[in-house]
């Protein structure tokens, strides 16, 4: 059971470094500054559903 534990947790950390690089990459393009904010919630969004996991 506990093996298991740490292969989620192990999981879920990657994928928080993933989503790391993505905020640190996050920048406002003039051309599309729109998708700064389409980037934004899907982070968020993201990371919800991270949180609703482990909570």
């Amino acid at each position: 059971m506990k093996e298991k534990k740490r292969e989620d947790f192990e999981h879920i950390g990657e994928h928080i470094r993933v989503i790391v690089t993505r905020v640190q990459r996050l920048s406002v393009c003039h051309r599309d500054p729109h998708r700064f904010h389409e980037e934004k919630s899907e982070i968020a969004y993201e990371l919800s559903k991270i949180a609703r996991s482990i909570a």
